[in-house]
Parts: C-alpha cells; sequence; structure tokens
C-alpha cells in the first residue's frame, strides 16, 4: 500500500506542476496517471472519474485513447464488465493498428483479464499467446512472463 500512496503523491505533485504552468496535456496526463494509480490500487470507480475529468480537456488522439484504455480496466474492475471489454477492445485496436505494441500489449492483458470474467475464454487464450508472441518479439519481457502466466493459470482451471 505504501507504494500505491507515494505514487498517488507523484501524480499529485505532477498535476500541480502542470496547473501551476498551465499545461493542458500535463494536465491530463495527471489526471489519467492518478486515475490509473487508484485503479490499480483497488479504488477503481474512484479511477474511473478522474478518467472523466482527463476527457474534459480535449485529448489529442493518442491521449483519448489511452484515457479509454485506462477507463476502461476502471470499468472492469468496478463491475461493469461489458462497457469495460468494449472501451478496451477499441483502444486496443486502435494501438495495434498503429504497431504501438507496448500499450496494446498492456491494454490487451485487461481485455483478457475481462474476457476470462465474461467467460469468453477462447478469446482470452488468443489475446494472451498473441502478446505473448508480441512481447517476446519486442523484449518485452514483463508483459510475456504475465501472458504466459495467464495461459498456465487458464490451461490448469
Amino acid at each position: 500500500m505504501r507504494a500505491w500512496l507515494s505514487s498517488l503523491v507523484y501524480c499529485e505533485r505532477a498535476l500541480s506542476h502542470a496547473r501551476a504552468i498551465n499545461d493542458t496535456r500535463l494536465t491530463l496526463v495527471g489526471l489519467w496517471r492518478t486515475g490509473s494509480t487508484l485503479i490499480l490500487s483497488g479504488a477503481p470507480a474512484e479511477g474511473v472519474l478522474w478518467c472523466n475529468e482527463a476527457l474534459t480537456h480535449s485529448p489529442a488522439p493518442f491521449d483519448r485513447v489511452t484515457i479509454d484504455a485506462v477507463r476502461g480496466n476502471g470499468l472492469l474492475r468496478s463491475g461493469h464488465i461489458d462497457e469495460g471489454i468494449v472501451q478496451l477492445q477499441e483502444a486496443t485496436a486502435w494501438f495495434k493498428e498503429r504497431n504501438l505494441w507496448h500499450d496494446y500489449s498492456v491494454f490487451g492483458m485487461h481485455l483478457g483479464e475481462g474476457y476470462v470474467q465474461r467467460g469468453e475464454r477462447g478469446l482470452a487464450h488468443t489475446l494472451f499467446a498473441e502478446i505473448v508472441s508480441v512481447s517476446h518479439d519486442r523484449g518485452y519481457g514483463r508483459l510475456e512472463a504475465q501472458a504466459k502466466k495467464f495461459l498456465y493459470v487458464m490451461e490448469k482451471e
């Protein structure tokens, strides 16, 4: 829990600096990163609210899709599985179309978890297997290991 608190302090500092210099992009990044931290630390509904606020700052396309992906993960984690999956599907498709493989893999992991929650194990398996391949080819060792772990757990269930 201490690491999450430290992360939130850094988010708060970044957001404070962004607002002090009136930088819209840094402000919206600070907002969605705060949202992401809250989502990952166990407060997904609150994190979604931070993402919603970030969206009010007219983000550029990349930022918009990233916010939607973070928000989609928050929706999944707060029980809005169908809505979260739709947002993550759209975001991962956008990242994949532009060859943004790291973002695709990170948010694809969340999408795969959503598929598992919804009972769509075949879709989850296909996605995790693709993330293993993409991550291996590009040297994203942590993501490759995460995806392999999901595949292993799915095979054991």
